[in-house]
């Protein structure tokens, strides 16, 4: 563990989190909850974290919240879970919980047949292998390929499509393995800005994540809660504390859980 922010302890932060009136866990997914893969349709989580977010969710107490920017579908059934845990999916364009449901911003058809025309220009320059089709954007991967091929990729996919992308209120953003195609106003921050504003006072909040896509949910949570970056290896981050997966992860949420039980 680092701590960046002199000014946090975790002491403290889990004696207030025992009496507070409310509780937020956000927590983003891959390379949070579970290790990268190539295998990206296998990206299952690291062991013992299904078991404490169940017992978490369980409990009844924590609004745990997985923010991330895979579809809800597809983390559904890699959590695995019984009882699911609210979701935002693909940055936040879709949503899930128990009470609300199901429900997703919807896109005009000329962004539909543009983002359409990108997935077929990518079939046609042979980008199948590194190609995925989500439901609000299309990400391009490279990781595991060599810098070549990255360097290749990220060439043509931007000179390609690049100048198309403001019209259609989408953007070009880099994630830790990638560069995706998606909605320039809809992210992780945007999403804890939305749930942030059901809380005034009296609660105590955490947001988990590893990704650069992850330091717009830091820098929008600001000082109303813990902002956690999980890796390996220290880098410039908004982040109050460095935690290493997976001992240090499974450390904090055990303490998560013992702390509201």
């Amino acid at each position: 563990m680092e701590i960046l922010n002199r000014r946090i302890s975790l002491d403290t932060f889990f004696t207030a989190l025992k009496s507070a009136k409310h509780r937020i866990l956000m927590l983003d997914y891959d390379g949070t909850l579970s290790p990268f893969t190539e295998d990206r349709d296998n990206a299952l989580p690291y062991p013992d974290v299904k078991s404490i977010l169940e017992e978490i969710i369980s409990q009844g107490n924590t609004r745990l919240i997985i923010i991330s920017g895979r579809p809800i579908n597809v983390l559904k059934n890699l959590l695995g879970l019984k009882h699911l845990p609210e979701m935002w999916g693909s940055h936040g364009a879709e949503r899930y919980s128990q009470k609300e449901g199901y429900t997703a911003i919807q896109y005009a058809e000329f962004t539909r047949n543009f983002l359409s025309s990108v997935i077929k220009w990518a079939k046609e320059n042979n980008l199948d292998d590194s190609l995925e089709i989500k439901p609000f954007g299309i990400a391009f991967h490279w990781r595991g390929a060599s810098d070549i091929k990255k360097n290749e990729i990220e060439t043509i996919v931007e000179a390609a499509w690049n100048n198309r992308l403001a019209e259609h209120d989408l953007e070009f953003k880099k994630f830790d393995g990638g560069i995706e195609i998606r909605h320039n106003k809809i992210n992780k921050g945007s999403a804890v800005s939305e749930i942030m504003k059901e809380y005034k006072d009296d609660y105590v909040a955490a947001y988990l994540g590893d990704d650069y896509t992850d330091e717009d949910a830091f820098n929008t949570l600001g000082n109303k809660g813990l902002k956690i970056l999980i890796g390996k290896v220290p880098r410039l981050t908004a982040a109050d504390i460095i935690l290493s997966p997976p001992e240090e992860l499974l450390d904090f949420l055990g303490r998560w859980s013992k702390s509201t039980a």
